[in-house]
Formats: C-alpha cells, sequence, structure tokens
C-alpha cells in the first residue's frame, strides 16, 4: 500500500515526506488499550444496572404491566414488605383461585391470594374475594373495576431497595453515562 501512495504522490509531482518512524513509541493506530480489571467491573455493574432498569421500569410498561411496592407481611412468606411485584393486566375471566393478584383496597393498591370469584347470570366475573396469606380470615371483596393484574413476578426487598433508586436516579443520567462512554471509547480508539 505504501508503494501505491509513492506511486499516486509521484504522478502528481511532489516528492513524498519520509517521516522517520521511531521503534520505541507505541503508535496509537497500532496498539489498543487492554481492559483492565476495573473496566471489566464497571462493565459488568453498567449491565446489572441496565438490566434491573429494564425489569423494574421498561418491560413492565411496555407490556401494559404495573408494579406494586408491597408495604405488609400479608403474603409472607412468599412476598414480603418492601418486595416490587409485577403485575400484568388479564380480565377477570382468566383467572382462577388460588392466583395471586394486585387491586385497590380503598386507595391503596394490595397483593394478595384470590380465593372466591362471583358470577353473574351469563357466567360473567362479577366480584372478586381475596386474601391475605399470613392473616387467615383477611378476606377482601371487590368488584372487578378494582383489578390492576395477576402478579406475575417479584423482585425482592433486598433487590428492590437498591434498584428503585436507581432507576429512579438514572432514567435520564443513564444516557449521559451511556453516551459518554461511546464517546471515551471513540476518542481511545483514534
Amino acid at each position: 500500500m505504501e508503494r501505491t501512495v509513492e506511486r499516486i504522490i509521484q504522478r502528481a509531482g511532489e516528492r513524498p515526506v519520509e517521516r522517520p518512524v521511531d521503534p520505541t513509541v507505541e503508535h496509537a493506530s497500532t496498539t489498543r488499550p487492554r481492559p483492565t480489571g476495573w473496566h471489566v467491573v464497571g462493565t459488568l455493574v453498567l449491565m446489572f444496572i441496565l438490566g434491573l432498569v429494564m425489569a423494574l421500569g421498561i418491560t413492565p410498561r411496555l407490556s401494559g404491566g404495573s408494579h406494586v411496592v408491597v408495604t405488609s407481611e400479608a403474603m409472607a412468606p412468599s412476598i414480603s414488605s418492601g418486595d416490587v411485584a409485577l403485575a400484568h393486566p388479564v380480565a377477570p375471566a382468566y383467572l382462577a383461585v388460588g392466583d395471586v393478584v394486585a387491586h385497590y383496597q380503598g386507595e391503596d393498591q394490595v397483593v394478595r391470594r384470590l380465593t372466591h370469584m362471583y358470577f353473574d347470570d351469563a357466567d360473567q366475573v362479577i366480584a372478586l374475594v381475596t386474601s391475605a396469606d399470613a392473616v387467615p380470615g383477611s378476606e377482601y371483596r371487590f368488584d372487578t373495576e378494582e383489578l390492576i393484574g395477576r402478579v406475575v413476578n417479584y423482585i425482592p426487598r433486598t433487590v428492590s431497595q437498591f434498584a428503585v433508586p436507581v432507576f429512579a436516579a438514572t432514567s435520564g443520567v443513564l444516557v449521559v453515562l451511556v453516551a459518554t462512554m461511546l464517546r471515551r471509547r471513540g476518542a481511545a480508539a483514534r
């Protein structure tokens, strides 16, 4: 390739300028810095945070679902206070006794186990009854309009205590961090 460049320059009537190459100096175009342990750790932490942001905020919203923060020990030991329940909307006809559902109880959002379903003459669900696993006899009857959805998964308190503030703090900052990392990577490659 050097000969081709020299031929083009000679045809144009110019003399090629020879630049001395110092063999003791590494050139940025030929070497690429190896990632250190901190680069790997930083990348893994960023991937973990991105995964949490996806699990807590983006994925449930894209599928029409919502997340409900559990505020009591009523569903212990399976779901504890501080856990985040991921609820997806579902028609009451697709629920079954034993499902864990999220619904409004007054102005509060609660997570309970479905114990009874009431139907009208046309076999349409008109009311649901839920109960807390840890509190026997705590039945609550409500209309289907108060149903939020079926709980499909939950995030334990230990993760959600870290992830919810991170999600709130990183909603806009995350984009800036990724853009900065890409910009630095592009500058390092030059």
